[in-house]
């Protein structure tokens, strides 16, 4: 398979679907309400946090693949793993799913300030929130396994399939359903449930089902590959503290109307991890099958080239929204005011996420090795100081 071309098909997906949301984003805005447009904000944030109870399974998985097809690991032996994570994942998600939609009236009344959603909309939005965000988080499993098999042409297909259903299709459902949060989540949950049936039976194509499907329940396939997940897990917990903990804290500090907007700048700086994600998606199963060969000099050579592109892309796509971040608001959202109170947000994330983009370069290695000590090492430090930092500049200043 050419790396060439699986690169391309993913950067052209990327680039497709962040230029959709970068059009469609507006006109929820528009379409919503500015209050109701915050939950959406809140649902991106919400997504992202909900990712810790993944336990690092999915990169494990993603990894087992592309040592499967490297030959290093039995098609039996991913099948077996892949059931195992898959059941436990469905126990936790419904479990963590149900407690959302329990508290969704507490968090409605304590933590959300509503000024114009009346709280049942916003509670009604929060329980379609939590069913949206199960079923996404299952079908990143399916889709783990497509990407460690390096079927990365087609997923990027899917992708823009699935991406436009979600960004596009939306609109005439709310125009003809009715612009409210909960119309605008339940599609989306829809748009899940399609995702996750076509991942899942794309997933148990590539890997075969041709194992006994032994007993129910059987989570003893778990056992190899719990040290390296259970370091993944860590990781993914002190990394979202440090790259998401500020987002959490706004989310009770501002109304849900500047959060919306403070939103509105974040998305648009992480069209800088959008450019260089690309290439972390073709080169992470490259890099992990090639260390399963040991063919140590091809890893140094595609690690190189990646380093490069990554330095190049990301530094000049971050240098070009932060100086020209207040016409690129102006211009995306048709709101002058918006813009000019949230160019620095838009100006300062997207010189951050450069800097992230090239700190994940070492990560990229490590995870191919399977030792990420350093990894958890170094994000420990940063999410030491940049926590309490978060919190003393967001409740001061």
């Amino acid at each position: 398979m050419s790396l060439a071309r699986s690169a391309a098909a993913t950067a052209a997906s990327r680039a497709y679907l962040a230029l959709l949301g970068l059009l469609v984003l507006p006109l929820y805005l528009q379409r919503l309400g500015a209050e109701a447009y915050g939950l959406v904000a809140l649902f991106f944030a919400l997504q992202v946090w909900f990712q810790l109870l993944d336990a690092g399974f999915t990169t494990t998985l993603a990894r087992e693949s592309a040592r499967c097809r490297a030959a290093v690991v039995g098609r039996a032996q991913l099948l077996a793993l892949l059931r195992s994570v898959e059941r436990l994942f469905l126990v936790v998600l419904v479990v963590a799913g149900a407690a959302l939609i329990l508290v969704s009236g507490t968090l409605v009344q304590q933590w959300l300030r509503l000024e114009v959603l009346e709280p049942g909309q916003a509670r009604q939005a929060l329980q379609w929130m939590a069913l949206v965000v199960m079923l996404r988080l299952l079908a990143e499993l399916y889709r783990a396994v497509v990407t460690g098999f390096e079927q990365l042409e087609w997923l990027a297909g899917f992708n823009a399939a699935i991406g436009t259903l979600r960004l596009l299709g939306v609109l005439p459902v709310l125009g003809w359903a009715g612009a409210t949060p909960s119309v605008f989540f339940g599609f989306q949950a829809a748009v899940g449930l399609l995702e996750l049936a076509v991942l899942a039976a794309r997933s148990r194509q590539l890997v075969g089902a041709t194992a006994s499907p032994g007993r129910a329940w059987d989570l003893s396939p778990l056992r190899g590959v719990l040290a390296f997940s259970t370091a993944m897990s860590l990781a993914s917990v002190v990394w979202m503290l440090a790259s998401q903990f500020d987002k959490l804290v706004l989310s009770g500090l501002l109304s849900l109307a500047d959060y919306g907007a403070y939103g509105m700048a974040t998305a648009a700086a992480m069209a800088v991890l959008m450019a260089t994600g690309s290439l972390a998606d073709v080169a992470i199963p490259r890099l992990t099958a090639l260390q399963a060969e040991h063919r140590a000099q091809a890893v140094r050579e595609l690690y190189s080239r990646l380093s490069q592109w990554t330095a190049v892309i990301g530094c000049a796509a971050a240098a070009w929204l932060a100086s020209h971040a207040q016409p690129v608001l102006a211009t995306w959202t048709g709101d002058a005011m918006l813009a000019g109170r949230m160019a620095p947000v838009l100006a300062l994330y997207a010189l951050g996420n450069a800097a992230m983009a090239l700190a994940a370069l070492p990560y990229y290695l490590q995870l191919a090795q399977g030792r990420l000590a350093l990894h958890l090492l170094g994000t420990g430090c940063m999410a030491a100081l940049q926590v309490p930092g978060v919190v003393w500049a967001a409740s001061t200043h």
